[in-house]
């Protein structure tokens, strides 16, 4: 499959956004970082979302902090075998528990963690309590499996597979009981890097699940390269 390139594009225009090089320079900076958030397009400056940045901003200074008060808890999403109505598993879903009552929804704060690197200790806390969940599951008799979504980032990281192995040695699971949940627009970012973690993975007998898959970006030979992985497509 050939490479892609996509491109973000900020504009700011004269005199609406600013009178000198340096406003407009700043304004188109800030219109290109929104340009990011949907890839391949292009963003006008729009001043209104001048108050969205500051405030996507301050949430991430207080998620840090937030992931060592262990203020993120997960909630469970039950996953049932249609042929009998069995649950066989669940997903595993983040919600912030914010200081005043608020409990954000992971749209609120991870595609800012994705932009900054903060998106490694997201998911490394993520999987340590799903996984320490899947303990107590297997404690009580029961053998569950656990999905965990990941990030593009995540697959662009070399040291993944050695970060789930060690948290699979950690709780004492087995890898089949977990199921890593990719997009295929996560792994078309960059193929041939995202496919060597996932076989890395594969091989120590983890699960790999291809979700939504048919949305516009993988092709069946596509499919064919990903090991050991399961398509499903879901709402939420």
């Amino acid at each position: 499959m050939a490479p892609t390139v996509d491109a973000s594009i900020g504009v700011a225009m004269l005199p609406e956004h600013g009178r000198t090089y340096a406003s407009l320079f700043h304004h188109a900076d800030r219109a290109m970082y929104a340009a990011k958030t949907v890839r391949g397009t292009c963003a006008v400056y729009d001043p209104h979302r001048e108050a969205g940045d500051r405030e996507r901003l301050a949430l991430l200074g207080e998620l840090g902090p937030a992931m060592r008060r262990a203020d993120l808890v997960l909630y469970y999403q039950p996953q049932v075998e249609l042929a009998s109505g069995r649950a066989t598993g669940a997903e595993a879903l983040v919600r912030w528990d914010r200081a005043g009552g608020d409990l954000l929804p992971p749209d609120r704060f991870v595609p800012e963690t994705e932009r900054t690197g903060l998106i490694h200790s997201l998911t490394h806390y993520v999987l340590e309590r799903a996984l320490r969940q899947l303990r107590a599951w297997r404690d009580q008799g029961l053998e569950p499996t656990v999905a965990v979504n990941l990030s593009v980032r995540n697959l662009l990281d070399a040291r993944l597979p050695e970060t789930v192995v060690g948290l699979l040695r950690q709780w004492d699971v087995p890898p089949h009981s977990v199921t890593l949940e990719i997009t295929e627009s996560v792994v078309m970012v960059d193929e041939q890097r995202s496919l060597q973690v996932l076989r890395r993975l594969a091989a120590q007998d983890v699960r790999l699940a291809l979700d939504d898959y048919d949305t516009g970006y993988a092709s069946l030979a596509y499919l064919r390269a990903c090991p050991s992985t399961r398509s499903r497509s879901t709402s939420r």
